[in-house]
């Protein structure tokens, strides 16, 4: 649950944050605290993004299950991370661009799956902007806030700490904005579309493969944007709607306490986030990632 999506830009890269179910918590009325964590950590090597901004990405996260109520009910925390560097430098790392996705969500067992709910804040900053020569002496920035209120359906769930294997595990989602803020400069760029002040709505789709060698996961989005950032006219009437995808396939290597991958991607993003002037990404990545064998799929 939680943080597998598509759009807008989230570090998680399509990553599903499942509860854990432990067989010996069958207490009814009962309440059990902080009884699951899960995290993970990736490096990736973007190819031929606009600006080279994506020419590499390390993001990190973590989930904790707050309460766990008789394996039926869960409440957990997220947060994540992504740092994104170009390799205008001479040790080939230029650190460019952060973002941030911290939620609270529920979620509740549904027929073989299960719903959740809850609220997701993310922010997107520059970082290292003192180029000035690069940008003849006005170094550019943009500056994201956008916050949701998150739904999603996930069809199937892990049956314990350790699944049996293959695991196929497929969701969808929708996100409704509340906090929206989209700064830029130079100010010649603010009026350039499509603008987060603007962003209304995104639904969401995806899923992950997994066998004991290799795996496959995907997650694509379409996000619809306004006419303006009004309350009451903004979803009125729609002025674009920009997709995202995700795609990844790699080898795994299962250890007690974690799995690592190594993957190949390509992701697309309608608007990438990291340009001033919006800019249509579509790239390939190479990469590794650590993550835990519980929550994290």
């Amino acid at each position: 649950m939680g943080v597998s999506r598509a759009q807008p830009n989230s570090p998680s890269k399509g990553l599903a944050i499942l509860p854990v179910l432990h067989s010996d918590s069958v207490r009814i009325g009962s309440a059990l605290y902080l009884n699951g964590f899960g995290g993970w950590g990736s490096v990736a090597h973007g190819f031929n993004s606009p600006g080279d901004q994506f020419a590499w990405s390390i993001d990190l996260g973590a989930a904790i299950q707050l309460v766990d109520w008789s394996n039926e009910a869960w409440l957990i925390g997220v947060t994540n991370m992504e740092l994104t560097a170009t390799t205008n430098s001479p040790i080939y790392f230029n650190p460019k661009g952060g973002f941030w996705e911290e939620g609270l969500l529920y979620a509740h067992r549904a027929g073989d799956g299960f719903w959740e709910a809850g609220y997701l804040h993310r922010c997107r900053h520059d970082v290292d902007n003192g180029d000035t020569n690069e940008y003849r002496g006005i170094p550019s920035e943009r500056t994201l806030i956008y916050g949701s209120l998150t739904a999603q359906y996930h069809f199937a769930r892990q049956a314990s700490i350790d699944p049996p294997l293959p695991v196929f595990l497929p969701w969808v989602g929708i996100d409704l904005y509340l906090v929206r803020e989209d700064y830029r400069q130079p100010a010649s760029a603010e009026s350039a579309l499509p603008n987060f002040q603007n962003i209304l709505a995104s639904i969401s789709t995806g899923a992950t493969y997994r066998n004991s060698l290799l795996y496959a996961r995907a997650a694509l989005g379409a996000t619809a944007y306004g006419v303006d950032g009004s309350f009451f006219r903004k979803f009125s009437s729609i002025s674009r709607v920009l997709p995202d995808v995700t795609l990844e396939v790699g080898i795994t290597g299962i250890g007690e306490m974690a799995t690592c991958e190594a993957f190949v991607g390509y992701q697309y993003h309608g608007d990438d986030a990291s340009h001033p002037f919006p800019t249509s990404a579509s790239f390939l990545t190479l990469g590794v990632r650590l993550r835990s064998n519980t929550m994290v799929e």
